[in-house]
């Protein structure tokens, strides 16, 4: 059984007129029934070029017709018309007729007028003047601004606001999990901004990039970035970067499942920096979108999910770079990546268990592994640490803070971690426990489960653990990639 045509096309423009209950049902159905899917698709696509026409400048043949017209009317023959006698009134089987000579407009023309009929000009001049202010204000308040500079998703509906804080256009987004464009990002529990607003072309009109959910439920695919126009139509669409697997059973990519998606100001031009992981395998990849084809123009391979990505003038050339943090399976460490936006080519770090040794170049600047402590691994809740943070702080300060346990205490839900913060060089200015890291430490080492008391010995230690990839090895002192002005070709 379908849904009819005059319920979808009410449903489309008329939510809000639908109960909470029929519109589950609607959506669910549509989520299962292709055709009644399709059909709402098709209703959809109507409406909104009916939108666009509407909003479209006349075209060079609108133009030209109306020139035609113009001048047939000003060539038009005057023999053939009455002839005004001097405004005066003339008498045909008794009935008055007022004869009057087409003039051009001018001043003596409104003076005659006003001469003649002073109370009539008047009165019709307060009139018109009133109605043209009635219009105008009427009108102006009834066409909406089309350029969207908000977005929420919800109960399956996009809706989108202009400036004026007006939803002036609402559009079908089933399967995207409710969200709006000022929504927090939290990675590690899965958190991620499925719409972002921007003018990515740089025309003055801003876009909507869009994703979906995980699952692949609904209208929106999960490894597609979508980029709309104003009114919701599908401008173009990014199948991603490719899937490698290096011919070997050991590791491979199955299907990318976005996570973030950025517009970046870089040297005078937009740029679209998208992030995804796979999640079968716990690899992620990191790819520069083309702002006008959806083409993916660079990307860099990680061996395990991204949890924090930041941009950052890092070099102080006035120019962002990004910097991401991700897992690192191979070494079963959180690892911290600095990449310039001109090249975003290559691998991370890891082993042959995940690529081949000549796969293990890439352009980044920097690629840090963080420590994982004795400590944090006694009580970890998985086979490695993760992020809770990463942010920049003033001009010089990149802060890092890390989960020890992969998890957070469930007495005080604090965290149960270490704060690095770095200068611009990656040089560690301070390292400190989190409160619950203190707490537990301190009482082990009253147990004498500890010898080291937790003092500047102990987080000096710490920090010396920090490892940098100099592009061939790891060393223990901050070091730049040598090979990050080089350019790495994908493996076929």
């Amino acid at each position: 059984m379908h849904i009819s045509e005059e319920i979808l096309e009410k449903f489309y423009l008329e939510p809000e007129s639908f109960s909470r209950e029929e519109k589950v049902n609607i959506i669910m159905h549509l989520d299962s029934c292709n055709e009644c899917s399709l059909l709402l698709d098709s209703i959809a696509e109507f409406i909104n070029e009916i939108d666009v026409e509407t909003d479209e400048e006349p075209t060079v043949n609108d133009n030209e017709f109306a020139l035609i017209i113009k001048h047939r009317l000003e060539n038009v023959n005057e023999t053939n018309l009455l002839i005004a006698k001097n405004n005066s009134v003339e008498l045909y089987n008794h009935k008055a007729e007022i004869i009057s000579r087409f003039s051009d407009f001018s001043l003596r023309n409104i003076f005659t007028v006003i001469k003649h009929y002073p109370f009539a000009s008047f009165t019709f001049a307060a009139i018109s003047v009133m109605a043209v202010a009635f219009i105008f204000t009427t009108f102006r308040t009834t066409i909406k601004d089309s350029n969207p500079v908000y977005a929420e998703i919800k109960n399956s509906i996009l809706h989108l606001y202009n400036k004026q804080g007006d939803i002036y256009l609402k559009s079908l987004a089933s399967g995207i999990k409710p969200i709006k464009t000022d929504s927090i990002i939290h990675y590690s529990k899965g958190i991620v901004k499925t719409i972002t607003i921007a003018d990515v072309l740089d025309d003055s009109k801003n876009e909507i990039l869009l994703f979906g959910n995980y699952g692949m439920q609904g209208m929106y695919a999960t490894d597609t970035l979508y980029c709309l126009d104003n009114y919701a139509n599908v401008k173009w669409k990014s199948s991603l970067a490719p899937k490698v697997d290096f011919n070997s059973l050991k590791w491979h990519l199955t299907k990318w499942s976005l996570v973030s998606v950025d517009v970046i100001n870089y040297k005078g031009s937009k740029k679209i920096i998208a992030t995804a992981n796979d999640y079968v395998y716990a690899a992620s990849v990191v790819m520069d979108i083309d702002p006008e084809t959806g083409k993916v123009l660079q990307n860099f391979y990680f061996p395990g999910h991204l949890v924090g990505i930041i941009h950052y003038d890092i070099n102080n050339d006035l120019q962002d770079e990004l910097i991401i943090s991700t897992i690192n399976n191979a070494l079963r460490r959180i690892s911290l990546t600095v990449l310039s936006l001109d090249n975003i080519s290559g691998f991370a770090p890891a082993n042959d268990y995940f690529y081949p040794a000549e796969y293990y170049k890439g352009s980044e600047l920097y690629y840090i592994l963080l420590p994982w402590t004795e400590h944090g691994k006694k009580h970890a809740k998985a086979n490695f640490n993760a992020l809770v943070d990463l942010k920049s702080a003033g001009t010089d300060e990149l802060i890092v803070y890390t989960w020890e346990n992969n998890g957070v205490d469930e007495k005080t839900e604090s965290v149960f971690g270490l704060l690095f913060n770095f200068d611009k060089n990656f040089y560690t200015k301070s390292i400190i426990g989190s409160v619950v890291y203190v707490k537990t430490y301190e009482e082990l080492y009253n147990k004498g489960v500890y010898t080291q008391p937790l003092d500047s010995v102990y987080f000096n230690a710490v920090r010396d653990s920090i490892k940098y990839w100099d592009g061939d090895k790891f060393v223990n002192s901050p070091t730049k990639n040598k090979y990050w002005n080089q350019k790495f070709q994908m493996p076929e």
